[in-house]
């Protein structure tokens, strides 16, 4: 891709003018003008006397990636460790990769977003090598393994893929390797609900607090049922049985059941113990 050099002199106004240049690029789209910088990689740099800390660095370094109808803005990953965030849990849902928001994300832009999100096969494939144990460099290497085409599209794609999970808050970048603790669920154990928590059901409504975080969490309709079931005296995989016995299972995938079963255990509303109450 053809990259351009911009520089800004001043960190201070470095968003100022990022926000000016990608309403003037998306400006130019919609007066159809797109071949001046439509598939461009436009490279942003902030020039200053400042010193930086690694994450000032890593936030006003990167690039801005053209797309119809909007920009996507890329940080430099080369070399950093690619690891899930704490804040969400996910399934897999066949092909494709379903991930849950689990908390609401710290950032004001982000406050509208979307609660969850579903990967194709391709984006599947990219966030299952996101255990925090791989730099970028790392994932590409192991994609151009798996998969044929031009390296440098294939780095593209995962480079853009990456950068729009880490926006959304699904990703995050770090410096060194970190481990990440999955959250499982062991069909043989039992689902109980912690004790530091209080739940209520008002006009069919279902909602659980967490005491101890304040965290309050309504339970979707179609998830009520196996919530009520969580009483220390059934295993999970007997849980997933009843529903399926109602009926549950025929409106409501199972694969989104699980996926709301370890949004309650990350929340530390449920937790799964060896032996029954």
């Amino acid at each position: 891709m053809t990259q351009i050099p911009l520089y800004f002199i001043s960190n201070p106004f470095f968003e100022f003018y990022k926000n000016l240049f990608m309403f003037f690029v998306i400006l130019c789209q919609r007066l159809d003008f797109p071949e001046l910088f439509l598939g461009k990689k436009i490279a942003i740099h902030c020039h200053t006397h400042s010193t930086f800390s690694m994450n000032q660095l890593s936030s006003s370094r990167g690039y801005i990636y053209i797309v119809k109808g909007h920009c996507i803005l890329m940080e430099d990953l080369k070399g950093r460790y690619i690891r899930w965030s704490e804040a969400c849990v996910w399934q897999p849902f066949g092909t494709s990769l379903a991930i849950l928001r689990v908390s609401p994300p710290d950032s004001p832009h982000l406050q509208e977003a979307e609660q969850g999100i579903k990967l194709n096969t391709t984006a599947k494939d990219i966030w299952n090598l996101c255990d925090g144990t791989r730099t970028f460099e790392d994932i590409v290497a192991q994609l151009l393994e798996e998969y044929q085409g031009e390296p440098e599209r294939i780095q593209e794609n995962v480079e853009k893929i990456i950068s729009m999970l880490k926006k959304q808050q699904f990703l995050t970048c770090e410096d060194a390797p970190r481990f990440y603790a999955l959250c499982e669920i062991s069909p043989e154990k039992y689902a109980i609900w912690n004790d530091n928590v209080i739940w209520d059901e008002v006009e069919g409504q279902v909602v659980a607090m967490n005491n101890t975080t304040g965290m309050a969490l309504p339970i979707p309709d179609e998830a009520s049922g196996m919530w009520k079931l969580c009483n220390g005296k059934k295993r999970v995989e007997d849980i997933l049985s009843s529903l399926k016995s109602e009926g549950t299972t025929e409106k409501v995938p199972l694969a989104r059941l699980k996926l709301l079963l370890k949004q309650w255990i990350k929340l530390d509303l449920i937790t799964l113990k060896d032996e029954p109450l």
